[in-house]
């Protein structure tokens, strides 16, 4: 079978690096080699180059520079990798990694800690990577888009279109409760409020959560099953950016900014392609959006107000660099880990747990009575916390794995990743497909700062749900319609 250049390219390069991570982080764990600022400055640029390259060989294998797999890879390097690019350039934060204190522990990450976090998100994010191009697959050119024999595309795009309204119909009201709940309490209590008070966070409802989950999808099945009708794509647009500007106001620390992203590679792809000029305007629009993002961190902890926010953003002195040292801290989790051991979840292998309790978890405590989440488990018994420190990716694969192994299983993640959502072989014409694809990479980009479980759970009520109740449907028209026809 003949493999193409950059795929090979990808390939080597990510064996070479896993060749030096292991000596060296073995060598920095047993302090073999000095860990310092030059170390970490080095690293920092080492990590940049790998992923730029990484970017540069998937725009040769695919010839497309904005895609789903881009913006995974891009949030995956932001969450990951964030804080880092800022130390590349020479930018600090009082708040990064290094510096604040982390959580019980009462003392930054040492700088041993920071040089093995940052081995484990390099090579983390290029093993996910190696995978994904290594699962990826090119549509062959004998087999033409075809629709599945006596079944009609517009009947597909009806039924999804009407499923996906009727779940938007139950999951914006919850979604909009929760965001207006969200923003009285921080508007009086502080930011910490829901998110840093275990009292609040105790009486939220689970199935407004639940229902939350479905928001978005059930927004980009309807933008899909209209086959993009002008008129579904204003009122689906209006709708989420109501949705931004209220959890901009209640505190949102970001978690609107890749369905943003998501929305913005539907509308190039499948509606009107965008242009240079949109570039510039869109980018303007983005730094606008993370001036505000930032501002919203600074001032949800004493109460968010429009006056407040203004005053925040127009004294803010770098909000680009201040928006990726708030997003990258997802390398923290590794920092922790590394400096006192991995193997401390009691609890089983968290990717099966996360299969088998993705509709709920009562079936784990079926056979395991003390369960405990990974999330509630690292932020309540490892950290000593009341409130979700969030967790990654990365992390994620050590706990389970270690930190050598714990490579391979990212790299085998990547492969399943490449197969099933990023690559061109899947067929893009029929919406059910494409709204699956879309669906489901909204829901990975979940796991990168956090557990499989969240991710799991977002994916199984939203997008498998909606998708598996389209099908349903789809099936009992048709063989109504076959009968009818006889």
């Amino acid at each position: 079978m003949k493999i193409a250049l950059p795929k090979f390219m990808t390939i080597v390069l990510t064996i070479i690096i896993y060749i030096i991570f292991i000596p060296m982080y073995n060598s920095v764990s047993s302090d073999t080699i000095r860990c310092n600022d030059n170390l970490i400055f080095c690293l920092s640029w080492i990590g940049i180059c790998c992923f730029a390259i990484c970017v540069i060989l998937w725009h040769k294998l695919t010839n497309k520079w904005f895609e789903l797999y881009t913006i995974f890879f891009a949030f995956l390097c932001l969450f990951m990798f964030g804080q880092c690019m800022m130390w590349a350039i020479g930018i600090h934060d009082a708040q990064e990694i290094g510096r604040n204190n982390l959580f019980r522990f009462g003392k930054p990450a040492t700088e041993q800690g920071i040089v093995q976090a940052q081995l484990l998100s390099i090579m983390g994010i290029m093993a996910i990577n190696c995978g994904v191009v290594l699962g990826y697959k090119e549509r062959e050119k004998k087999i033409e888009i075809q629709e599945i024999a006596c079944i009609d595309k517009t009947l597909k795009y009806s039924v999804l279109y009407q499923v996906s309204l009727i779940v938007c119909c139950i999951a914006t009201p919850a979604t909009f409760y929760q965001i207006i709940r969200s923003y009285i309490i921080n508007s009086i209590y502080g930011y910490g409020a829901t998110l840093y008070n275990a009292n609040v966070v105790a009486s939220q409802n689970n199935i407004i959560a639940l229902l939350r989950f479905a928001y978005f999808p059930s927004l980009v099945g309807m933008i899909i099953g209209s086959h993009f009708r002008a008129r579904t794509i204003r009122i689906c647009y209006a709708n989420f950016l109501l949705f931004s500007l209220l959890s901009a106001m209640a505190g949102d620390r970001g978690e609107w900014l890749f369905p943003l992203c998501i929305l913005i590679w539907i509308h190039h792809e499948f509606i009107n392609r965008i242009n240079f000029r949109k570039i510039i305007v869109y980018s303007v629009a983005a730094l606008v959006i993370i001036r505000f993002s930032v501002a919203i961190r600074n001032v949800r902890s004493s109460g968010v107000s429009i006056s407040s926010l203004f005053e925040a953003a127009i004294n803010e002195e770098n909000p680009v660099a201040s928006a990726f040292f708030e997003l990258g801290r997802g390398m923290q989790h590794s920092a922790i880990l590394s400096e006192r051991g991995w193997k401390a979840y009691p609890y089983g292998n968290t990717y099966l747990l996360g299969l088998i309790g993705m509709a709920t978890e009562r079936i784990i405590f079926f056979f395991i009575p003390e369960y405990v989440s990974l999330a509630t488990w690292y932020s309540r018994d490892y950290l000593g916390i009341d409130y979700g420190a969030g967790f990654s990716i990365i992390a994620e694969a050590c706990v389970n794995f270690g930190p050598y192994y714990g490579m391979l299983m990212l790299a085998f993640i990547g492969v399943i990743l490449g197969r099933l959502l990023f690559s061109r072989s899947i067929n893009h014409e029929d919406p059910l497909s494409l709204f699956f694809l879309i669906g489901t990479t909204y829901s990975v980009i979940q796991a990168i700062r956090n557990t499989t479980l969240v991710a799991t759970k977002t994916w199984f009520f939203s997008t498998l749900l909606i998708y598996f109740v389209a099908k349903i449907l789809l099936n009992y028209t048709h063989r109504n319609v076959i009968r009818g026809e006889r």
